[in-house]
């Protein structure tokens, strides 16, 4: 593996924070060492340029010096100025001194030919003493003029000798001053070229990092949404994704394919469950259906098929109003189905509606139907249940059939046999014995329970058949209720209980049948009278509920209604006990009647019980203001 390649790898390895400190790292490391160049070239050139003005300044004292000791030594031989040796001892000390300085600002292992070079000098310096010292003693001893003049000549040939060297050693200096100095910018230059490289390689460096690190992570961004793309079509067998052990594409990868791998398993329980739920809804007879905000079919079990003729395929986008037509959801914004004011054709029992349907070969059946709404992300989803009842309803018509033959067949016969029965109870063929009275008695009383069920059984098929006529009028319902409590009055006496009228209204008027309201009133209060302790009173109650509607309730004090039996007690034949209704009477249908009698004005019947405190049966009617 080539080092590009190497560190390519290394790169795409490491997250994107490592690679840029590492970068960062390097670039500060160059960069430090570049600057910490140029600072060392800068101080040496400053370090140059200060020997250099050092060295001028002392070859200008020297030279000074040298002219002051030669001017001075002539004015002494001449006898213009007194000979003062100490100063000339203290001059060339000085000049010692600046050429020691000198030779110091020298590179002792580069500047040989210089160091030579001032050692030369002081040795000339020297010399120079030793003649200003010949000179001391030439004045001292009285020296002829000829003598000190010549003394003169070797002084002022010494004296050139070195402003000579001084100046053959300025220039040398100079030269190579210019040269380190040259030295110095070349390196310089070529440590600022370098560093300039350097920055342009950096610059290249980092934008090809960058590139490379930007063209990585596309890529795996890339990778990352064609597998989150494949998982939203619904394509659960991509594989996991794999972005290397950069930190953060890991995370992002780890993060990803524990989200693929939840879904999967979310969806496979779903199928499962929906396999489930499917297999269960095939399994029921009852036809299932669902549909959208519009009435429009979404979904069905197996049973449609066999119930309206359509495949499950074909049943498909189609309106529920196309099987029920009574089901239109433009009409039924809130409720599909008013339960106090119901479509017509259709009817309510025990919370399911019956009404007709109609099949794929335009057929009619009767069904069952209930329904249940949801609400699923903003939308509507109803589902139905509808059950075939046609042989329910066959069954029905015969029963309804032979009970109105039994019934028609029986009431004559039984209207003979009551009225014979009641010319002999008067008497009017003679004095029977105790024990015959007795009997006939009981035959007659009979034959009053009897006519009173086939009563009853006519009234349930007239209401069925809607034949039962009613002319609905405004009524103060008080005088209604006073005068059923005065038609029950000699029942109640049979069971030794009393009627007690609790009322608070001057009036309460409603639009009733007045016949059929006393009809379901009597049955109520028969009730009542049966169910309730000897010696009890049964409380009759008309109270406004509100200003929309007058409750009528009737309460008795028995034993109240047992739980298991509340859910059927407004059934056809319906007895909480057969038995004791054998002792008390009645024929199971008075309750029955009622609700459908306060049912078609427009009212509701219901009730409340609790065990051993007695049951209250109410009445609630439509006010009218």
């Amino acid at each position: 593996m080539t080092i590009g390649s190497k560190i390519k790898t290394f790169i795409l390895n490491n997250s994107i924070r490592a690679n840029l400190l590492s970068l960062y790292a390097v670039i500060l490391v160059v960069m430090t060492f570049l600057l910490a160049t140029m600072l060392f070239y800068s101080i040496d050139l400053n370090s140059s340029y200060n020997k250099i003005m050092s060295n001028l300044e002392n070859y200008n004292k020297i030279t000074y010096q040298v002219n002051s000791i030669d001017k001075d030594i002539y004015l002494n031989i001449t006898e213009q100025k007194p000979f003062d040796a100490r100063h000339y001892g203290e001059v060339l000390s000085d000049i010692n001194a600046e050429l020691d300085e000198v030779a110091n600002n020298f590179d002792q292992n580069q500047d040989l030919t210089s160091i030579a070079s001032v050692e030369i000098l002081k040795r000339t310096v020297n010399k120079l003493g030793r003649y200003i010292g010949k000179t001391n003693l030439s004045i001292e001893h009285n020296a002829n003029f000829a003598s000190r003049e010549k003394l003169l000549v070797e002084v002022t040939h010494v004296k050139d000798l070195i402003k000579d060297d001084v100046q053959e050693l300025l220039q040398f200096d100079l030269t190579q001053s210019q040269k380190h100095i040259n030295a110095i910018k070349s390196s310089y230059n070529t440590a600022l070229a370098l560093i300039i490289v350097l920055i342009v390689i950096s610059v290249i460096a980092s934008v090809s990092f960058l590139l490379l690190v930007i063209q990585d992570s596309v890529r795996k961004i890339n990778i990352v949404s064609e597998h989150a793309n494949s998982l939203a079509n619904g394509d659960l067998s991509i594989d996991s994704i794999n972005l290397g052990e950069n930190n953060e594409f890991k995370v992002l990868a780890m993060s990803f394919n524990k989200m693929k791998n939840n879904i999967k398993d979310y969806v496979s329980q779903l199928s499962s469950n929906e396999m489930r739920i499917s297999s269960i809804q095939n399994a029921i007879n009852d036809c299932i259906v669902t549909t959208n905000t519009l009435g429009v079919i979404e979904s069905s079990n197996n049973a449609i098929e066999k119930m309206f003729g359509y495949s499950k395929d074909e049943i498909l986008g189609r309106n529920i109003s196309e099987l029920v037509s009574a089901v239109d959801f433009s009409r039924y914004e809130h409720e599909l189905f008013n339960s106090q004011k119901l479509i017509k054709g259709v009817k309510l029992i025990d919370n399911k509606y019956q009404l007709d349907a109609k099949r794929k070969d335009e057929t009619i059946i009767p069904i069952e139907m209930s329904y249940n709404e949801v609400q699923i992300e903003g939308q509507r989803i109803t589902t139905f249940v509808i059950h075939d009842i046609t042989q329910h309803k066959n069954v029905e018509k015969m029963k309804d059939e032979f009970i109105s033959i039994v019934s028609h067949e029986l009431r004559t016969p039984l209207t003979s046999i009551k009225g014979a029965l009641g010319v002999v109870l008067a008497g009017v063929l003679g004095t029977l014995p105790d024990k015959v009275n007795e009997m006939l008695n009981i035959a007659n009383n009979n034959c009053s329970r009897l006519s009173d069920l086939i009563n009853d059984i006519l009234d349930m098929e007239k209401i069925k058949a809607g034949q039962m006529n009613f002319d609905l009028q405004e009524y103060d319902v008080i005088p209604i209720v006073n005068e059923a409590l005065e038609s029950s009055f000699e029942y109640a006496k049979q069971y030794n209980v009393e009627y007690k009228m609790n009322n608070s209204l001057d009036s309460a008027i409603v639009n009733v049948d007045k016949n059929r309201l006393i009809q379901a009133l009597l049955n109520l209060l028969s009730n009542a009278a049966k169910f309730s302790h000897a010696n009890s009173t049964v409380n009759v109650d008309v109270a406004k509920l509100d200003n929309e509607t007058i409750r009528i309730s009737v309460k008795d004090s028995g034993i109240g209604i047992s739980e298991e039996f509340r859910s059927r007690i407004f059934n056809n034949f319906s007895q909480a006990d057969s038995s004791d209704a054998r002792k008390k009477g009645g024929s199971g249908l008075g309750l029955s009647i009622t609700k459908e009698i306060i049912t078609i004005m427009g009212g509701k019947v219901d009730f409340e019980s609790k065990s051993n405190e007695g049951s209250t049966f109410y009445i609630d009617l439509p006010a009218k203001v």
